[in-house]
């Protein structure tokens, strides 16, 4: 059977499976968020594909799902995001802006995320 979703319900089901599974509500979100962006985009491999291996790098306490990220300038144009072990979607909203910000005062940027 063909089932179909729009996307604003493939995303709230992703989070539903996301926080059944060990997220909190802000993992759960931004991975489902960015899942399903994927999916509209059609980068399928980044996409609701990803949801079942998720899951079980969860269930297997392999990734934090209450992650919290933190983010540390090393240079003015030079940012470290550091992911707590989580899904690197959990730290976009983080890093991102300052990213702009310091591409925007510095004339280009850098970001690495680490541990996710």
């Amino acid at each position: 059977m063909d089932e179909r979703l729009t996307l604003d319900e493939a995303e709230a089901l992703a989070q539903r499976v996301l926080r059944a599974n060990g997220c909190d509500g802000a993992n759960a979100r931004a991975v489902a968020a960015n899942m399903v962006r994927a999916e509209r985009d059609g980068a399928l491999s980044h996409g609701l594909f990803r949801l079942p291996g998720h899951v079980a790098l969860l269930r297997a306490g392999v990734v934090n799902g209450r992650a919290v990220p933190s983010l540390t300038h090393t240079t003015p144009s030079a940012l470290i995001a550091d992911a707590d072990l989580g899904f690197a979607p959990r730290t976009y909203p983080l890093a991102l802006p300052a990213l702009i910000e310091a591409a925007r005062a510095q004339g280009m940027a850098a970001l690495g995320i680490r541990r996710c």
